[in-house]
């Protein structure tokens, strides 16, 4: 849901209760995007980036590829 500063302003409540039931709210300045409200359960803690960190370098570790089957990989990710 997009709202302009003053509209934001006037109607607090309404736009928390909003996203209080998950709902993001962007408030936008003369059209420009300043802010996004989110609920509090959408934001990472530093635990769960953290251990979303080590379960990649353990994926990273199991995955083996040699140059031979990487060098198609990049090239279709450029197309």
């Amino acid at each position: 849901m997009n709202v302009a500063a003053h509209e934001a302003k006037t109607h607090w409540n309404q736009l928390l209760d909003r996203v209080e039931a998950g709902e993001v709210v962007t408030i936008t300045r003369r059209g420009k995007v300043v802010a996004r409200i989110v609920p509090a359960e959408c934001t990472a803690s530093s635990s769960a980036v953290a251990r979303a960190v080590l379960e990649i370098r353990q994926l990273k570790g199991e995955l083996k590829f040699d140059a031979a089957e990487i060098r198609p990989m990049i090239n279709e990710g450029r197309a």
